[in-house]
């Protein structure tokens, strides 16, 4: 259990359409921890703080996290800001955060920082992220690629 480990390190987010940049950061955050523990942020949390849900359901997004070979264990329903409490009764040493943020990657420059806590109590560890990848881009990206490889359903008038 995190709690029990030498080194937790926790991660958060909605971890929609698993991309590289995912990829990327939970191997950085596995190789520095003896367990990862990673959290994933319900529909109603991404509503209440991003505006809108993702174009993944919740129960995808978990179990995709849930079967990724980096992760030890999700907290399911991680809330959006971390408390000192949380982080205690957890057990994490640290938390890990990428470079592009998750208030950008939900479409917001402003608000409170979530990760004051961490940051206040020295764990915060910020991983460059590979590019400027986000939930919204990536998607936009795919809808783009299938729009060209999709075959036209236009037919010539008789």
């Amino acid at each position: 259990m995190p709690w029990d480990s030498e080194e937790t390190v926790y991660i958060d987010g909605s971890w929609a359409f698993m991309h590289g940049a995912h990829q990327h950061i939970l191997r950085v955050a596995r190789m520095r921890c003896t367990h990862l523990l990673v959290g994933v942020h319900s529909d109603e949390v991404l509503a209440e703080e991003c505006g809108r849900t993702t174009l993944e359901d919740y129960e995808l997004r978990l179990q995709r996290v849930l079967h990724n070979r980096y992760v030890s264990s999700v907290l399911k329903d991680a809330p959006w800001t971390l408390t000192p409490d949380m982080l205690s009764s957890l057990g994490v040493n640290r938390v890990m955060i990428g470079s592009v943020g998750k208030l950008r990657d939900c479409g917001r420059e402003d608000g409170a920082d979530p990760y004051v806590a961490a940051r206040d109590l020295g764990m915060l560890e910020v991983v460059p992220s590979l590019d400027g990848t986000t939930e919204s881009s990536f998607h936009e990206s795919q809808l783009a690629r299938a729009a060209l490889a999709a075959p036209s359903t236009l037919c010539p008038a008789a």
